[in-house]
């Protein structure tokens, strides 16, 4: 039976990238190629409309509840439907070499980047956990929010809705919510490095393989998420400070002339990509590399399901 510590786990992503400096700067490039294609993407499809938003915005309340809003909000919705799938290919392609470096470190390819079978199969299991998860989460949600609106329309005695219980209700259906997502995000995480270490498609195997060792693994996970949320606020820090010495400010950060590519990508904002990106390829590391690595002390690399997570 395999023990290790899920501190440990948390930080692999730090070791790995420590291990593999140059793997490091290859990530970045995919990271950068990736932020360049999506946002070539959503400027092509609604790059007028989300800068005539912007500017809606800046307008005041009045105009930015206009039906014009309306109108721009079909291009807008397109830019993101069509940012869904370079996501997922981003995803696989970035998790199969996660994985391929902590389980087959002594593999050649430039970063552990490959585009085969196992990225395939990371793909689909990454989809289908996403449609999973969604619905999951939706079904909860509607569950609960119904609840909490019986109780306080019982608790008013026919009245009135009892804010008393109403406002407590809603700020323990966020909370309740919030878990819900994180615990299929726990009990689906096996997902993926089970896929990767099997060659096949395995998902719900995910959730008997996490029984007895929820809590540990949720404490791993929060750790890792906060390790990188770390790491990406020093990255922005740094990206906007780069920005702006190149004559760039907040304002062109948070709302960007997207009209044209030209418009969009200039000194300062390419120099805050190429910082985002950087950041971008650790911080993938960081939240993917404690479930391989949970998985692989807890069951082995050929995936036996016994074992204890300390």
């Amino acid at each position: 039976m395999a023990h290790f510590s899920a501190t440990d786990a948390a930080l692999e992503g730090f070791r790995l990238a420590r291990r593999n400096p140059k793997a490091v700067v290859v990530w970045a490039l995919l990271a950068l190629v990736f932020n360049f294609a999506i946002i070539s993407v959503m400027i092509a499809i609604a790059g007028p409309a989300l800068t005539e938003l912007n500017e809606l915005n800046r307008a005041g309340p009045a105009a930015a509840n206009s039906a014009r809003t309306l109108e721009l909000a079909g291009p807008v919705m397109a830019g993101y439907l069509a940012m869904i799938p370079l996501a997922f290919i981003y995803l696989a392609v970035f998790s199969g070499a996660i994985f391929r470096g902590l389980v087959q470190p002594q593999d050649r390819a430039p970063g552990f980047l490959k585009l085969g079978g196992d990225e395939l199969r990371l793909l689909a299991t990454s989809i289908v956990v996403c449609v999973i998860s969604m619905v999951a989460i939706f079904l909860i949600s509607l569950i609960l929010t119904i609840l909490v609106g019986v109780i306080a329309t019982a608790a008013s005695g026919g009245g009135e809705p009892n804010l008393a219980v109403m406002i407590p209700g809603i700020l323990l259906l966020y909370v309740a919510i919030i878990f819900a997502a994180l615990a299929i995000y726990v009990k689906f995480s096996f997902a993926g490095p089970m896929t990767f270490v099997r060659k096949k498609i395995l998902i719900f195997q995910s959730w008997g393989a996490t029984n007895g060792r929820f809590w540990p693994l949720f404490g791993c996970y929060l750790l890792a998420i906060v390790l990188g949320v770390i790491v990406t606020l020093l990255g922005a820090v740094i990206g906007l400070a780069a920005m702006m010495a190149l004559g760039g400010s907040i304002t062109a950060l948070t709302s960007p002339n997207m009209s044209s590519l030209a418009a969009y990508f200039t000194p300062g904002m390419i120099a805050y990509l190429i910082v985002n990106s950087i950041v971008s390829g650790l911080t993938f590391a960081i939240y993917q590399a404690p479930a391989m690595t949970a998985y692989q002390a807890i069951h082995g690399a050929g995936g036996d399901v016994s074992g204890t997570f300390d």
